[in-house]
C-alpha cells in the first residue's frame, strides 16, 4: 500500500516539514560522511588533510556541475509526471541521465588528465601535499560520474514524489 500526500491541501507548516525533513536528512549523511572522511584523513597528517582539501575543491566544482543535470531533470520530470505525461517523463529523465553521464565522463577525463596544473593553481608550498593532491584528485574524479549518476537518480525520485 502506497502511502500519498498531497502537499496542498491542510496546514501548510507540517506538509513543508514532511518534504523537507528526508531532504535535510540527507544533506546531514553527506556531512556526516565529509566529517568522518576528515577525521580518519587526520590521523594521516596535517599535509594530507591539505592534499584532501586542494583537491577536494574540484570535487565541489563537479558537484555543482552535476546539480546542473539533477535540478533541470528533477524539474521537467515533475512537471510532464504533474500534467500526466509519463512517456515526456521518461524521455526527460533518460535525457538527464544521458547529460550527466556525458558531463561526468568529461568532468572525470579533464580532471585526471589536467591534474597537475589543476593542483598547481593553488600554489602549495610542499611537494608532498602538491604530489598527494593529485593523487587524490585523479582517484575520486576517475569515478566522479558515478557521483553524477546518484545526484540524477535522486533528482528523479523526488520528482516522482519519493524525496
Amino acid at each position: 500500500m502506497k502511502k500519498s500526500i498531497n502537499l496542498l491541501e491542510g496546514p501548510i507548516l507540517p506538509s513543508l516539514s514532511g518534504l523537507a525533513l528526508p531532504i535535510m536528512a540527507t544533506s546531514l549523511i553527506q556531512m556526516a560522511y565529509n566529517l568522518t572522511d576528515m577525521i580518519w584523513i587526520g590521523r594521516v597528517g596535517s599535509s594530507a588533510v591539505a592534499a584532501v582539501g586542494a583537491a577536494g575543491m574540484y570535487m565541489w566544482l563537479a558537484n555543482g556541475l552535476a546539480t546542473l543535470a539533477k535540478m533541470g531533470g528533477q524539474v521537467k520530470v515533475a512537471q510532464a509526471l504533474g500534467a500526466k505525461e509519463n512517456k515526456q517523463a521518461v524521455s526527460y529523465a533518460k535525457s538527464a541521465l544521458q547529460l550527466g553521464i556525458t558531463l561526468g565522463l568529461i568532468d572525470g577525463i579533464l580532471s585526471v588528465v589536467l591534474a597537475n596544473p589543476l593542483i598547481d593553481f593553488f600554489k602549495l608550498n610542499s611537494a608532498k601535499v602538491v604530489a598527494d593532491a593529485k593523487i587524490y584528485l585523479q582517484i575520486t574524479c576517475g569515478g566522479v560520474v558515478f557521483s553524477f549518476l546518484n545526484q540524477i537518480f535522486t533528482g528523479i525520485m523526488t520528482a516522482m514524489g519519493n524525496s
